[in-house]
């Protein structure tokens, strides 16, 4: 079985994913980054960008956010953005 923690990516107008992920990909204030089950807390500013949700059966959610927040705690990864939308699937 896969580690996985609970992802939660928001703009003002829309909850664009919920639910649990094995690995998260975001472009920090400080370059990419990537999280995964158990990761230590922290919280950064989000470039523009886009950012990867890799899920447990591998597959991967993709959206294009227009900056933001994150906010790594207990063994949970919240996104808040200005903007921006899911693009796309990949299986």
């Amino acid at each position: 079985m896969v580690n996985t923690y609970a992802v939660q990516v928001a703009t003002p107008d829309n909850l664009l994913y919920e639910g649990e992920a094995q690995m998260m990909v975001v472009r920090t204030g400080e370059g990419e980054a990537a999280f995964l089950a158990q990761h230590a807390r922290l919280v950064a500013t989000l470039e523009p960008g886009q950012i990867r949700i890799v899920l447990e059966d591998g597959s991967e959610k993709v959206a294009d956010l227009e900056g933001g927040f994150v906010h790594v705690h207990d063994n949970q990864v919240v996104v808040m953005a200005s903007g921006g939308r899911l693009i796309e699937d990949r299986p």
